[in-house]
């Protein structure tokens, strides 16, 4: 199957064809599409209940949104938002989403980011 045909296929053939279903922690593999900005499998894990905690991390301790938000993947760090991705947790370098996202030049990454931290205090 050549990745031009991905278009026509459902949620669960992609998710399926992505590997989601071979062996190995779901943790890693949800983290892997995070990195690869495989926006419709990330989203399918979640709503499909298959991350026990949005705020995972991997080795350096970068969570999801970190690691969505140094690669510039915007659908992915909106869809962690509103799952309830923390802004504030920091990695083993003491850096943190908005951090990450400033480093690697990803200016509306930083704003979604920023403008996620202004509602949270305002809520608090």
């Amino acid at each position: 199957m050549g990745f031009r045909h991905m278009k026509t296929l459902s949620a669960a053939a992609i998710f399926i064809f992505a590997g989601c279903f071979s062996s190995g922690s779901t943790d890693n593999k949800f983290l892997r599409n995070v990195h690869d900005g495989n926006t419709v499998i990330v989203k399918t894990l979640i709503e499909r209940k298959r991350v026990p905690n949005i705020n995972i991390a991997d080795s350096t301790v970068s969570t999801a949104l970190m690691i969505a938000s140094a690669r510039g993947h915007i659908e992915i760090v909106k869809i962690l938002l509103q799952h309830g991705a923390s802004t504030v947790s920091t990695n083993i370098y003491g850096k943190n989403a908005i951090d990450l996202a400033k480093e690697a030049h990803h200016l509306q990454v930083v704003e979604i980011l920023n403008q996620a931290d202004r509602k949270a205090r305002r809520t608090q």
